[in-house]
């Protein structure tokens, strides 16, 4: 019996010095369960820079975990993704993402990771940047045609300690049951779920004395509001959409 999987694909880049940025390159994708297919990744890094790229795979309500990584002719995959079923090969300018035998249980969402070193300097500074470009990619039985995705209108937002801030997100669903989530991130730590929302209810929110979100299906827009910032605010903030 044939099943329908979902995976949605986001593209997190660390920025360096120059313009060291990290893309997914498929749009929408659909793949019929026990087949092969490849997830696109692509990169641009700045002179003097060496490479390290990563796939991480998240489940709803769960934590990226890492799959693999591909440097310069070195390779790691994880144990749980073994290279005979997920693979990756690092060229010149991409790192696309081989899954095959695509099973129910491969249905999550799945991120390409870039982090640049400059060469000679084992204390490099970088910021991190998550990428406004997210796709869909559809495993079923058979093609479609939906454009479901979220933007980010902000690419960066400053704001002083005490201070309440909100966060934009759009996006665009064929499913009139559109769930949607709100993650966290540190440095180099595995995102951490914040809130969700859905059309019928709100899901779980870890403070919400100080995060708070309005899914308004009309205007197709969940945005994070969070009050009275505190020095452990600043991070990457992206949301998430699992359509059903």
């Amino acid at each position: 019996m044939e099943h329908w999987l979902w995976i949605i694909l986001a593209a997190l880049s660390f920025e360096c010095k120059g313009q060291d940025t990290v893309t997914q390159t498929t749009g929408e994708v659909s793949v019929t369960e026990g087949d092969t297919v490849t997830l696109g990744c692509t990169f641009q890094i700045s002179l003097g820079s060496n490479v390290y790229l990563f796939w991480y795979k998240q489940e709803v309500n769960g934590y990226p975990k890492y799959m693999l990584m591909r440097w310069k002719g070195t390779e790691n995959n994880a144990e749980e993704f073994q290279k005979d079923r997920f693979d990756a090969n690092l060229n010149e300018t991409s790192v696309p993402l081989q899954i095959s035998s695509a099973a129910v249980t491969d249905s999550a969402v799945y991120y390409c990771a870039l982090r640049p070193t400059v060469t000679g300097n084992t204390n490099t500074l970088y910021k991190n940047i998550w990428s406004k470009d997210n796709t869909i990619l559809t495993t079923s039985t058979k093609c479609r045609a939906q454009r479901d995705n979220v933007l980010q209108p902000e690419a960066e937002k400053t704001a002083t300690k005490g201070e309440a801030v909100t966060l934009g997100c759009h996006y665009n669903s064929t499913s009139s049951n559109d769930y949607l989530f709100w993650y966290k991130q540190h440095g180099d730590n595995s995102p951490t779920f914040i809130l969700s929302r859905f059309k019928i209810g709100t899901g779980k929110t870890e403070d919400e004395d100080r995060f708070s979100s309005t899914l308004d299906s009309s205007l197709r827009s969940v945005p994070l509001n969070i009050q009275k910032l505190q020095l452990s605010d600043p991070a990457v903030y992206y949301c998430a959409l699992q359509p059903t």
